[in-house]
C-alpha cells in the first residue's frame, strides 16, 4: 500500500485526499496532508493527520504537490532530494525553477495532463521530429489577475468589455509573466517540443463561462488538434474543475498494475 501526502487542500488538492480517504485509489491510502497552517489542514480534514509543508519526515511515500506557484521550489525541491515521489500539480513550477527538475532521478516527478487533453497525441508528434506545436488559452476574466506586465500594456482587466488578447509568444515567456494561469501550457511543452519552441495565446473574455484550451500540433507524420473545455472550478476561476480529477487519475495509473504510458 502506497502512503500518500497531499499538499495544499484548495481546489485540487481537498478532492484528491476526499478520494483518498473514500478508498477510491486501489492500492494508495492517505497518509498526512498539509495546508498553510496546521490548523486550517485539521479544520478541512480533522480525521487526518495534518502537518506543515516543510515538514518531510512526517510525508509519506507519494506527495501530491497542489500548493501556491509562489512555494514550489522550496517545497518541492527537497522532497524530491529526500528520495520521495511527487505528482506535481503545479507544471508551471519546473519551467520557473528548472533546478527542481534537477533532482529528479533520487525522487520521481510525475507530471498529470491537469486541464488539457491529448497530451499522448502531442508526445507521439513531438517523437516525429520536427513540429510545431502551439497553444491558445481562453478564460473568463476572472480566471486572471491584474498585474504590473498588463497594466504596462494599458490592459485593466476590470475594464474589459470584449474578447482581448492579453499574451502572445514563447510559453517560457508568458509561464513566468502568468505563473497562476500556465500549467497547461507548461504541461503541452514538458510533453513536446520545449517551453521555448512552444508559442502561447492567453485570451480573456468577459462573455466566457468555461476555460477553453486549444492545442495545435504539426509534425510530419501527424497533424493534430484537440480542443478541452472546462468549467471554472467554484472555489478559484483560475484553476478548471477538471484539474483535481486529473490528478486522481494520475493516481490511479501510477498504482495500477497495468498502465497508460
Amino acid at each position: 500500500m502506497i502512503r500518500v501526502t497531499v499538499l495544499g487542500l484548495g481546489a485540487a488538492g481537498l478532492p484528491v485526499a476526499l478520494a483518498l480517504q473514500a478508498g477510491q485509489v486501489p492500492g494508495m491510502m492517505l497518509h498526512s496532508v498539509a495546508a498553510s497552517t496546521i490548523g486550517r489542514a485539521q479544520a478541512k480534514l480533522p480525521d487526518v493527520s495534518a502537518h506543515l509543508a516543510q515538514d518531510i519526515d512526517a510525508m509519506g511515500d507519494l506527495v501530491v504537490e497542489c500548493l501556491p506557484p509562489a512555494a514550489f521550489a522550496a517545497v518541492v525541491g527537497p522532497i524530491v532530494q529526500s528520495g520521495r515521489d511527487v505528482l506535481v500539480a503545479s507544471v508551471g513550477g519546473l519551467l520557473n525553477a528548472p533546478e527542481v527538475a534537477a533532482y529528479a532521478g533520487q525522487g520521481r516527478i510525475f507530471l498529470p495532463s491537469g486541464a488539457l487533453g491529448g497530451l499522448d497525441g502531442v508526445r507521439a508528434i513531438a517523437a516525429s521530429g520536427n513540429a510545431q506545436m502551439r497553444l491558445a488559452s481562453e478564460k473568463p476574466v476572472a480566471g486572471f489577475e491584474q498585474s504590473a506586465y498588463l497594466t504596462a500594456k494599458g490592459i485593466v482587466l476590470a475594464d474589459l468589455t470584449t474578447r482581448t488578447c492579453l499574451f502572445s509568444g514563447p510559453a517560457r515567456e508568458g509561464v513566468r509573466l502568468f505563473p497562476k494561469n500556465v500549467n497547461v501550457v507548461a504541461a503541452l511543452s514538458l510533453a513536446g517540443i520545449g517551453a521555448d519552441d512552444t508559442q502561447l495565446e492567453l485570451w480573456a473574455d468577459p462573455d466566457a463561462t468555461t476555460n477553453q484550451h486549444k492545442v495545435t500540433a504539426i509534425g510530419p507524420a501527424a497533424h493534430f488538434e484537440a480542443l478541452t473545455i472546462n468549467l471554472p472550478d467554484p472555489q478559484n476561476p483560475r484553476t478548471s474543475a477538471l484539474t483535481g480529477f486529473s490528478l486522481i487519475a494520475a493516481l490511479r495509473n501510477i498504482a495500477a498494475p497495468i498502465r497508460f504510458a
